[in-house]
């Protein structure tokens, strides 16, 4: 897929409305024929040939499919020549704003934009809030844009900041640091700079900050700037291990006697900070002198639960699923046993995180929690001893009897020794660490009153757990049923093991498709798919495809899309818990530095809440927002079957107590109701089923009062769902 400034006919003499024609037809036969860089030659002639033609939407459409598909073609191939000449084409200049728009609107390699996968984020980012511009309200650019900001900003910032105990624990050490003789700080992995500001109002002489994260930086930039501090604060773009401290371009005037960084993940080294500490010990830290690392020290506890929501998403057991024979396979997620199912599992931390306090149906702890680690980040000597290597075998009494689903690790932080902050699950407080889930493939089932041993091994940044197979544990366990295969079931393993399932249970198959071009011809009864992602979010992407396969590949009246309608329900609700996941709460939590720059990157769009486990409050009664006929006969005016543009408007009163005065409305909770055949009906509400709900935070909060009328819109725009609401006078 080749894509130049300019195109022509050869040897040809037609009129303008002839060219276009030819071109048009020309590029329709490319692109049936999986030709799509020629294809997509064609239509840029007849855009330039036919200028009104950037306004026909079917023909734009078309040519935007075949950008996406080449694309994404060129991304498999990993052709990033070709990848970078289609991103530089200037589509304004030469088709109009509209051309731009539907392309920026439109174009979605595997949901984000053709320049957020070459890794131009800020390029990206420009693109779409020029086409949010043209059109603000457009579902599937603020879907895009939603995408990309969860890409270039993680969203566990928007809790860390809201963690009033961990600023002020942060803020204490760090001023307490200022009054012991220390003059320069290094703020590494800086984010929002926070911890800078923190050390520039606690009088050290020079402050310095590293990031390699770009975005960041910009706003570390625009918060130092709103908090009068412009100019104070050396902001270095890089990884730590590249900051130099001399030569012609040093970024460090001299070494540093402080170092302040925050890259502590659930896992405690998930982030690195042992190799990052390692490093600036030896290149970074004055060594003339005495040195200061905060945080100054940690130390990690682990335990074995049963949780059989963590046994539900990590490891499927039985030998059937209905009808299906599984016997001989282990269905097993990655985190479950990387060693197992990964070629280069170094390359994968094997846990997962989890708040245990509000996990779905609980957890026990089955063994007394014990300490198996202990790390001096003042000590080079003890950080690279764990970097190097370290085992540690434990054993663990067995206090209830139970399946053992997982390791469970958290961590208490010594910030100084003053300050110490922890993410245990079992102490009341609101840390924004989750507990570190290391997931247990086998099916352990362990008595009371025996031992386990538990191996721990640091080695690289790394931690790993394993259950050690000694006697003493084994002869007061059961473990499950040994198995033939591995089988990891994310996305590229699921061809093989639908083929390898249907050979078992005698199902004839012609082929297992890849892709959906891979349909094109067939003749299909039945169309099955899942519309949703497990963290509660419609794949707008499936019902694009689904369109397209429908229109052409469900044979006869018979022929049927299951689930045959899909039912969105969703309730109004007031939540600080939500608000402080989406978005900075005001200075108060900040140890009062403006840090608000950080919600130029809040998304409208919340994933992964279990509802049953959410702090909130009800403003409306649940309501059904909006109903899609999959298989439904009517088309819009391009053709398309209604179920990819619909719309509804429903209208409900507030709840709150009469006497309660006023209550902000912050989001927009949704799930979604699948209906399959006659009576069969599954919700993403029911907490049997492994989906959680998505919520629409929205961008300023409403105000309302008892009976106040809440008006909720809903709408589907090429398969992308926007949702809103707006209060109105009482009812």
């Amino acid at each position: 897929m080749k894509c130049c400034g300019r195109y022509f006919l050869r040897g040809t003499t037609m009129d303008q409305t002839a060219v276009t024609t030819e071109a048009l037809r020309l590029a329709r036969h490319l692109r049936n024929s999986d030709k799509h860089g020629q294809a997509l030659a064609y239509f840029l002639i007849a855009f330039h040939s036919d200028k009104e033609l950037k306004d026909n939407t079917v023909v734009v459409d078309e040519f935007v499919d075949v950008f996406c598909v080449g694309c994404d073609a060129l991304l498999q191939k990993n052709d990033t020549e070709n990848l970078t000449r289609c991103s530089d084409v200037d589509y304004t200049a030469c088709y109009g704003k509209c051309m731009f728009t539907y392309l920026f609107i439109h174009v979605r390699c595997r949901n984000l934009c053709l320049f957020a996968r070459l890794g131009y984020y800020t390029k990206s980012m420009d693109s779409f809030t020029q086409a949010l511009h043209y059109n603000p309200h457009c579902a599937s650019t603020i879907e895009n844009v939603d995408n990309l900001k969860c890409r270039v900003v993680d969203r566990w910032h928007f809790r860390m900041l809201n963690d009033q105990l961990r600023n002020k624990a942060f803020y204490k050490a760090i001023r307490h640091a200022s009054t012991l003789g220390f003059t320069n700080v290094l703020d590494i992995g800086c984010g929002s700079s926070l911890l800078s500001m923190m050390a520039l109002r606690s009088k050290f002489a020079s402050v310095s900050a590293c990031d390699e994260n770009p975005i960041m930086l910009n706003i570390s930039k625009e918060v130092i700037s709103a908090n009068y501090l412009h100019g104070e604060v050396n902001l270095i773009a890089k990884n730590s291990t590249d900051v130099l401290t001399h030569g012609s371009s040093k970024d460090l005037n001299e070494k540093v006697d402080v170092i302040v960084t925050e890259t502590v993940d659930c896992g405690l080294f998930g982030e690195r900070i042992l190799s990052t500490l390692s490093h600036a010990w030896k290149n970074l830290l004055c060594r003339e002198k005495p040195c200061l690392v905060i945080p100054g020290r940690a130390e990690l506890y682990c335990t074995l639960i049963e949780c059989e929501e963590i046994r539900k998403h990590h490891v499927y057991h039985s030998r059937r699923l209905g009808s299906v024979d599984l016997s001989g396979y282990k269905f097993v997620d990655v985190t479950a046993n990387p060693r197992e199912v990964l070629p280069n599992p170094e390359d994968y931390d094997p846990y997962t995180t989890y708040d245990l306090r509000k996990v779905r149906g609980g957890y026990r702890s089955l063994t007394h929690a014990v300490k198996c680690l202990k790390v001096n980040f003042n000590s080079e000597e003890d950080v690279d001893h764990l970097l190097s290597g370290h085992r540690e075998v434990m054993e663990l009494e067995v206090e209830l009897s139970g399946k053992a689903d997982a390791v469970a690790v958290w961590f208490d932080l010594y910030v100084d020794e003053n300050n110490m902050i922890s993410s245990n699950p079992e102490v009341d407080n609101t840390s924004c660490w989750d507990v570190a889930v290391f997931p247990i493939s086998d099916a352990y089932f362990f008595n009371a009153n025996s031992r386990v041993s538990l191996e721990m091994i640091s080695v690289d940044d790394h931690l790993e757990f394993n259950l050690l197979s000694t006697g003493n544990a084994l002869s007061h366990c059961t473990v499950g049923a040994d198995n033939s295969y591995w089988l990891d079931v994310r996305n590229h393993y699921t061809q093989e093991v639908y083929s390898k399932l249907c050979q078992q249970n005698n199902v004839k198959t012609a082929s297992v498709l890849s892709d959906r071009d891979g349909c094109a011809g067939l003749e299909l009864h039945c169309v099955f798919c899942d519309p949703i992602n497990s963290d509660g979010t419609l794949k707008s992407t499936l019902l694009r495809d689904l369109a397209y396969i429908s229109s052409f590949s469900v044979k006869g009246c018979r022929g049927r899309v299951l689930p045959q309608k899909l039912r969105l329900h969703g309730i109004c609700i007031n939540s600080t818990e939500l608000m402080e996941s989406s978005r900075v709460l005001g200075t108060r939590n900040t140890c009062g530095f403006d840090v608000q720059s950080m919600n130029n990157f809040q998304t409208r769009t919340h994933r992964d809440i279990d509802l049953h486990a959410l702090d909130y409050t009800l403003i409306t009664q649940s309501t059904k927002l909006l109903v899609l006929d999959l298989n439904s006969e009517e088309t819009d005016e391009r053709g398309y079957p209604s179920y990819l543009n619909a719309s509804n408007t429903v209208k409900e009163s507030c709840l709150q107590d009469k006497s309660s005065g006023f209550i902000d409305l912050h989001a927009i909770v949704y799930w979604f109701e699948f209906e399959m055949k006659g009576s069969s009906k599954v919700s993403t509400l029911d907490q049997r089923t492994h989906y959680r709900q998505a919520a629409v935070v929205l961008p300023q909060s409403k105000t309302c009062s008892f009976n106040d009328q809440v008006e909720i819109t809903a709408k589907i725009v090429d398969g992308a769902l926007f949702i809103d609401a707006s209060v109105g006078a009482q009812l």
